[in-house]
């Protein structure tokens, strides 16, 4: 089973109801997968909010069918879902700090696990921004970041190494609806890897959140983020290294895109010498079958000639003889 590895106090014991965000499904399973199984399995009610889909060609029905799936390998009870645009939480951010602080409410909710401020994507610091807020309007509810798509110097952290393949077999699920989730398995994994050479733990993958202390603003999540850094210069070279390990990830997921466009171009063309047989097949068929017909045709007026000529032979015969 997987365990906490605490760096700062975190009474899990005294916490009963936990609540996801997650700007669009996967989000959850990238950023604390492992976690949320973790939580589950020490008796917690957790839930997760998907804030939006990604849109697009597929219907929010495909994706609840997605989320369901994945709910069920994770194994929290409920999952929940808004109506907002993906790729635009930034401009709802007044709407969604009101909503979120009528649901928390509401909920009876002790522990929020939401994006990180500084995360990469857009709607990532959006809700990050949103819930920073929240944290101070609602304490004592705690709350904490977690990171999907950059690394973050947790406070605590989850060794969720038993429960790896069941992430990776979950955004498998998920891909089939997103190339971008993917894409971001392998990241997400070495980051993961990564927090172990930072925090030196034997454990193999697991998960950093920064649990936000009970005054902290935005600009003190700044100056934590930023003495963790140069306070970890020597781990930070370590960092490099395996910032050398994400380009070349990066560049092998890259020729795998284009492995997967060539293979794509030779279908194509296989498809198209395909239909040009079968184009010339079928012109070939009418063809012969025209030459059937002329044959037929040349055959039936030199039968009926024939008939002529023996009908009239006799009487050509004596007038030439005679």
């Amino acid at each position: 089973m997987a365990e906490l590895i605490k760096q700062k106090e975190w009474d899990i014991e005294r916490i009963r109801n936990v609540l996801v965000i997650a700007p669009r499904p996967g989000d959850e399973l990238l950023g604390c997968g492992g976690s949320i199984r973790f939580l589950v399995e020490c008796g917690k009610d957790v839930s997760v909010l998907f804030l939006s889909d990604y849109g697009g060609k597929h219907t929010s029905e495909a994706w609840i069918d997605k989320v369901t799936m994945v709910k069920e390998m994770l194994g929290y009870n409920h999952a929940e879902f808004w109506k907002y645009p993906s790729n635009r939480l930034k401009e709802y951010k007044e709407s969604l700090e009101q909503e979120l602080t009528d649901f928390l409410l509401q909920k009876g909710i002790d522990l929020i696990l939401c994006p990180a401020v500084f995360d990469f994507h857009q709607d990532n610091r959006a809700i990050g921004e949103v819930c920073t807020n929240l944290h101070i309007k609602l304490y004592p509810k705690k709350f904490a970041f977690y990171s999907v798509y950059s690394y973050i110097p947790g406070n605590f952290n989850i060794d969720i190494s038993s429960y790896v393949d069941t992430i990776v077999q979950a955004l498998h699920i998920y891909s089939e609806c997103s190339a971008l989730i993917s894409n971001a398995e392998f990241f997400n994994l070495a980051v993961r890897k990564f927090n172990g050479f930072i925090f030196g733990q034997n454990a193999k993958y697991y998960e950093s959140f920064i649990l936000l202390e009970d005054n902290w603003d935005l600009s003190e999540i700044v100056q934590y983020v930023m003495g963790d850094i140069f306070a970890r210069g020597q781990e930070f070279y370590k960092y490099s290294k395996v910032k050398h390990i994400y380009h070349i990830i990066g560049y092998a997921r890259y020729l795998e895109d284009e492995l997967s466009k060539r293979d794509t171009e030779i279908a194509r063309l296989h498809k198209e010498k395909f239909e040009l047989w079968k184009q010339c097949e079928e012109e070939k068929l009418k063809y012969e079958e025209q030459i059937t017909e002329l044959h037929a045709i040349k055959a039936s007026k030199f039968y009926k000639l024939m008939l002529v000529y023996h009908k009239l032979k006799d009487k050509l015969l004596s007038k030439l003889l005679f």
